[in-house]
């Protein structure tokens, strides 16, 4: 072994020279590579012990040159030598580390690349894309171009057009999947499009324009070629290419002009079977919605055009069943939390569909059928919908849209098949056992579902039942009220409502329920009673409703199963339904039974209080009296109870003056104010709420003081005249009367207050 310093032979010179220059070319082309960002792997050395650095062992394409021993000797290039065995030491081979296994490069820092590069590849792509499908568009119009320019002169007749485009879409396609396996994904993809297009143009000509061939002929052609496409598409995980081929084949029949039949709907099923298939195993979610946009309208064509009803109703069930699986499929093989948008699209579209084209099947003499035929639609979806509910949970969204679908479809099967009545029957029914789901599984869809057909069972019932705004009686009214059937409709509406409350049980809910519920039955009563009844009835209903609050509703729970921050909100929603039934009650009575434009101007009856106003005027004042104990719950002088008194007493003097004359209307309404006086001086009555019972009695007595002086004892009267004054003995008149009962009332008040400061006043009042 030669080393480095001493003199050697040429031939070793030689070497080294060589190796020199293969060194530095190797120094240029790893400089090149790090510039390139690939890794290079340095190369660590073994120290001698007499200096000289000794590589590692080599590469297996350099195992014909043995990594040579290098000198740094000062003054001369280093030489490279490589050492003879026998002047290796004995243990050298045990010592000289085995060959590594290869390592997968790191990729280093690269601080030379800009975004300018990155945009530069983009660019790249794009073009080459943009410049394939450009060159394929232009293929496809230079021939059209070409042919038709053959074609005007004659040059080749139809059967040699014909012919010229299968062969050249053939051999498009060819090449199409030959660039498809040779990694030439966008011409090849550009070329399978060519070569569709080719074909199914020159099927038209075959059919449309010249009539070579049968339709179905043509047909099965297109089938052929869209079959290949489809191979190619699921060879090389091209969408893209599966798309134009359901395009081209789903297509042909309405371009070749084939005349709706069993056979063309037999073709679009086997395609469509086909591609539900190729879709699900390969998660091509945009196929099926395709496949149905461009079925849906043929099926529904030869629907139209007069096909035999069974095989009809077979052909859109079996249609249904078929995007039902792909939807479901979907779903099923890939499960997710996240409702996709192509299955929920396609699930919703083929139900409209089937709705739609069954109820166009089942017209005229099979109409009868269309109610069975929403159940069954209905009862369809729930499997579907229950087959995702067990097994992903009562949460799932696919789930959950296709019960929502069942729950449509069984809502229109009432007013399709029975109408009238049973709609808010059937649709009050469903939100019952909405609500008990809700209830069981604590599920606010399934509450949100309950709701929404409750509200539609009650303005069914607020439209045609019973309308709103309107005291006509229903059209199937008899000797006794709500004995007919939009009675009955009311009812099961308010018996649903009552049992979904119960199975909801929260406050809040409960209380809107039951808001709702009087409201339409306040809304009802009009068009069954009249008269005093009807009020009797709003007293009744106000202070049922009243009851219930305080009494039911008050002592529910407020987190309930299914509670929305609005429902919260409108928790005293019974409360101001009661409220407002009683207001309905009192304008009523101001309107028409004690007309308040009428005031002092009807004759009373001969005897007092026995006519229909004088019942319906009592009902006002019990109704008032009562609220507020109803309110309270129990006996006693707060201020609820108080007020309500005080409004009966309000009510009582109004309403004397249609039942007696004026002076005694005045005694009366003198009496009220003795006793409400009385009233705020009793035991348990606070000092508040007795403020306001006699502010109310001295507003009381104000009113009777100005109606005695303009109607029984008028300024006039005091006036000296040649006529006489009255024809009565002194002391002894209606005018008498008045003020003395006004005057006692007045006198309780002193006595009663006096140690107030208005005492005197009221004194002072009474002695003029």
């Amino acid at each position: 072994m030669w080393i480095s310093g001493s003199e050697g032979p040429p031939e070793m010179n030689k070497h080294d020279e060589l190796t020199d220059v293969r060194l530095r070319a190797l120094e240029e082309r790893v400089a090149r590579l790090e510039a390139a960002g690939s890794a290079v792997t340095a190369t660590p050395a073994m120290v001698e012990p007499s200096g000289s650095l000794t590589g590692r062992t080599a590469a297996p394409d350099q195992t014909a040159h043995p990594m040579p021993i290098v000198s740094a000797a000062a003054g001369r290039a280093p030489s490279i030598s490589a050492p003879s065995p026998s002047q290796q030491p004995p243990d050298a081979a045990a010592a000289r580390p085995g060959p590594r296994p290869p390592t997968s490069p790191r990729m280093p820092a690269w601080p030379g690349r800009s975004w300018t590069a990155s945009i530069a590849e983009l660019e790249e792509k794009l073009t080459g894309r943009v410049l394939a499908v450009v060159g394929g568009i232009a293929l496809v119009v230079g021939a059209i171009f070409f042919l038709s320019l053959a074609f005007s002169r004659g040059w080749i007749g139809p059967e040699g057009r014909v012919l010229i485009g299968v062969g050249s879409g053939g051999v498009a396609l060819a090449l199409g999947a030959w660039m498809l396996d040779h990694r030439q994904p966008t011409v090849g993809r550009v070329l399978v499009a060519v070569g569709l297009s080719v074909v199914s143009l020159a099927l038209f000509a075959a059919t449309r324009l010249y009539g070579l061939i049968p339709v179905e002929l043509a047909l099965l052609g297109s089938l052929v070629a869209a079959v290949a496409a489809a191979f190619l598409a699921v060879r090389n995980d091209a969408e893209i290419i599966a798309v134009l081929a359901l395009i081209a084949v789903l297509g042909a029949p309405p371009i070749l002009g084939a005349s709706p039949s069993l056979v063309t709907v037999a073709y679009l099923g086997t395609v469509l079977v086909g591609f539900a298939v190729l879709s699900l195993q390969r998660s091509w979610r945009w196929l099926p919605s395709i496949a149905f946009a461009l079925s849906a309208p043929q099926l529904a064509s030869w629907i139209a055009s007069g096909a035999e009803p069974v095989a009809a109703l077979f052909a859109v069930v079996c249609f249904w069943i078929l995007n039902a699986v792909i939807a479901g499929g979907e779903e099923f093989l890939r499960p997710s939390n996240r409702l996709r948008l192509g299955s929920a699209t396609l699930l919703v579209a083929s139900a409209a569909f089937l709705v739609g084209a069954g109820f166009a099947v089942l017209d005229g003499p099979e109409e009868w059928l269309r109610g069975p035929f929403l159940v069954a639609v209905a009862l369809a979806h729930a499997i579907l919908a229950g087959s995702f509910l067990l097994r992903e949970g009562d949460r799932h969204p696919f789930g959950l849209l296709a019960a929502g679908t069942g729950i449509a479809a069984l809502t229109m099967a009432a007013p399709v098949q029975a109408g009238g009545s049973a709609v808010p029957i059937a649709w009050a029914a469903e939100g019952a056992a909405l609500a008990w789901l809700a209830s069981r599984r604590a599920h606010p869809f399934a509450a949100l579902a309950a709701a929404i057909l409750g509200l539609m069972a009650l303005a069914h019932v607020l439209a045609f039942e019973y309308p709103a705004g309107t005291t006509s009686p229903v059209p199937d009214a008899g000797p006794w009220p709500f004995l007919n059937g939009s009675a009955l409709s009311l009812g099961f509406v308010l018996g649903a409502a009552g049992v979904s409350a119960w199975f909801l049980r929260a406050r809040s809910t409960v209380a809107v329920i039951a808001s709702l519920g009087v409201l339409a039955v306040g809304v009802a009563v009009p068009h069954e009673v009249r008269g005093p009844a009807l009020i009797a009835a709003w007293v009744a209903l106000g202070l049922g409703a009243l009851a219930l609050e305080r009494f039911v509703i008050d002592r529910l729970p407020e987190p309930g199963v299914v509670v929305s921050g609005v429902l919260v909100d409108l928790r005293f929603a019974t409360l101001a339904a009661a409220a407002g039934v009683g207001l309905i009650a009192l304008g009523h009575a101001l309107v028409l039974d004690l007309p308040i434009d009428q005031f002092g101007s009807i004759r009373p009856p001969a005897i007092p209080f026995s006519d229909e106003r004088a019942l319906t005027l009592g009902l006002l004042v019990v109704g008032a009296a009562g609220s507020g104990w109803i309110y309270l719950r129990r006996l006693t002088l707060e201020l609820p109870a108080l007020a309500g008194l005080v409004a009966a007493g309000m009510l009582l003097a109004y309403g004397s003056t249609f039942e007696v004359f004026a002076d005694a209307a005045i005694v009366i309404a003198a009496g009220l104010v003795a006793a409400g006086f009385g009233l705020a001086r009793l035991p348990g009555v606070v000092d508040d709420d007795a403020e306001f019972v006699t502010a109310s009695s001295l507003g009381l007595v104000a009113v009777a003081t100005l109606a005695a002086l303009a109607v029984v004892a008028t300024p006039s009267l005091l006036t000296v005249t040649a006529i006489p004054v009255a024809g009565h003995p002194p002391f002894i008149s209606s005018a008498t009367v008045a003020c003395t009962a006004i005057v006692a009332s007045l006198s309780v008040s002193v006595r009663l207050n006096r140690t107030r400061p208005f005492a005197p006043w009221l004194g002072v009042v009474a002695g003029a």
